[in-house]
């Protein structure tokens, strides 16, 4: 997006992103997959597929607790989503093979899925140039 750098707020807009920084207590590599909640699992899948992230390691997933001590998924680093060109390359989903992934989705994840359309999307991505 165009933003104002910080050091020069009346100077021209330039190219960034803005980043909301999370407390963390560590990344999902620190910690075995059986504890987190399939709904957080499915979440980020659902959110890596539909952007086609190529980078999905356990280091870009915060692990966060909720104030009654539940474990939450917050994923960072969205550098490799929306290539430029579709190809057959590398890709890391570390979520690929968790069982949370096969485990049976929330009828609400399920019809989120279901009402995305996929023409608006494209259509959306090409008016931003993407």
């Amino acid at each position: 997006c165009l933003v104002k750098s910080h050091s020069s707020l009346t100077g021209p807009a330039k190219t960034g992103s803005l980043q909301q920084f999370i407390e963390s207590k560590c990344t999902s590599g620190d910690m075995g997959y059986s504890r987190f909640s399939v709904d957080d699992v499915q979440r980020i899948a659902m959110l890596d597929i539909r952007l086609l992230n190529l980078d999905r390691h356990d280091g870009n997933i915060l692990v966060t607790e909720s104030g009654d001590g539940v474990n939450r998924l917050v994923p960072i680093d969205h550098g490799c989503c929306l290539p430029s060109r579709l190809e057959v390359c590398d890709f890391e989903w570390c979520w690929l093979n968790w069982p949370q992934t096969k485990a049976k989705m929330r009828p609400a994840l399920k019809e989120h899925i279901l009402s995305l359309d996929p023409h608006q999307d494209r259509d959306l991505l090409s008016a931003l140039s993407l």
